[in-house]
């Protein structure tokens, strides 16, 4: 296979009389290039080369053996590859004898942060958490599998305690210890039911505990209403404060109160559809100290009415009514009332 390895750029006056000679002696060229009618550039063999050595004795001639550069590239590429290869076998020796990945299997309650934090401290296989481990290298990860320790964990259950105040009536234990008898009165947050039972050995055995436990309940409410009381009421006077708010933030004046007692309301207008200005209105209203006198015994019927309400409001929708009563009674000029609502049903 003909090798072009010589580069020749040719400059002279006779240029046209130079291709003439080369087609005339079939001598082959590659990339032929006429920069001007003085100077030409293309590739020739070297054996080619030398059958028109003599005729370019008149020409400028430049000659660049592309071979040479060939070789010499390879021979520095192959030179770059040797120097390389030790530094990189160098590298990959010492980078081998370092653990870059720890990779952990078999965790359920320990995280692997705890893990690491074991393994700085002292010998995972020595830590009490742990009933196996194994470890093996994987390239430079190592690999730890562990199974941790089943621990017995006990549970603690909550009691039983009664919901409402009432007279226990009967119930019927299923699980757990009883810390009432029948007949007997409970008030509401009493602990019923304790969450164990006892074995032979008289040891606690935690249970959760489980009793249905009925019960006669009492429901009751006091309210009061005293004769002389002081209430607030408005002055007349007012006092106006404008604010400008950017996104909802203070811009302008800060928030202030002008009475020691008030009412205050808020208008907010946006100054700009574009801009997330507001103008901010706040009226405030004075408030001042006021003795009522109040008529108890015309307010009596209203304040039995409320507190009767407010028992039955106490009541679950599972407890059957029994009885309901409200009294009043006015002692130093303050009205007491007093609803009491009895009812049977589950007391838990």
């Amino acid at each position: 296979m003909l090798k072009f390895n010589y580069h020749l750029n040719i400059k002279g006056v006779n240029i046209d009389r130079l291709i003439e000679n080369i087609y005339s002696k079939q001598i082959k060229i590659k990339n032929l290039k006429r920069f001007s009618h003085t100077e030409i550039d293309f590739y020739i063999s070297k054996s080619d080369y030398l059958k028109l050595e003599k005729f370019l004795e008149s020409f400028d001639v430049t000659i660049n053996d592309v071979g040479i550069k060939k070789v010499k590239a390879i021979a520095f590429s192959l030179l770059t590859v040797w120097i390389a290869i030790p530094i990189i076998l160098f590298f990959a020796i010492i980078c081998s004898s370092y653990i870059w990945k720890i990779e952990i299997n078999g965790l359920n309650s320990i995280t692997k942060q705890e893990v690491n934090e074991i393994l700085l401290q002292k010998n995972l296989v020595e830590h009490g958490e742990f009933a196996q481990v194994s470890c093996y290298f994987r390239g430079t990860t190592l690999i730890i599998n562990v199974s941790e320790k089943l621990v017995f964990t006990p549970i603690e259950y909550e009691p039983i305690t009664a919901k409402y105040n009432g007279i226990i009536l009967d119930y019927n234990l299923k699980k757990g210890t009883i810390n009432f008898v029948k007949g007997e009165f409970v008030k509401k947050g009493d602990i019923l039911v304790y969450p164990y039972i006892m074995d032979k050995l008289g040891n606690k055995i935690q249970v959760e505990p489980d009793c249905e436990i009925e019960a006669k309940i009492y429901l009751t409410v006091t309210n009061t209403i005293h004769q002389k009381e002081t209430i607030l009421v408005p002055s007349g006077k007012t006092k106006t404060i404008t604010n400008i708010l950017f996104n909802d933030k203070l811009f302008s004046h800060k928030d202030v109160q002008p009475f020691v007692f008030y009412e205050k309301k808020v208008y907010n207008n946006y100054i700009s559809s574009v801009l997330p200005f507001k103008k901010q209105t706040v009226i405030y209203y004075e408030l001042v100290q006021q003795e009522k006198i109040n008529n108890l015994a015309l307010l009596q019927s209203e304040l039995e009415e409320k507190t009767l309400q407010e028992c039955e409001a106490q009541m679950d929708e599972s407890l059957q009514l029994i009885s309901s009563s409200v009294s009043s009674q006015i002692v130093d000029n303050i009205l007491f009332t007093s609803a009491t609502i009895v009812c049977s049903g589950a007391i838990v």
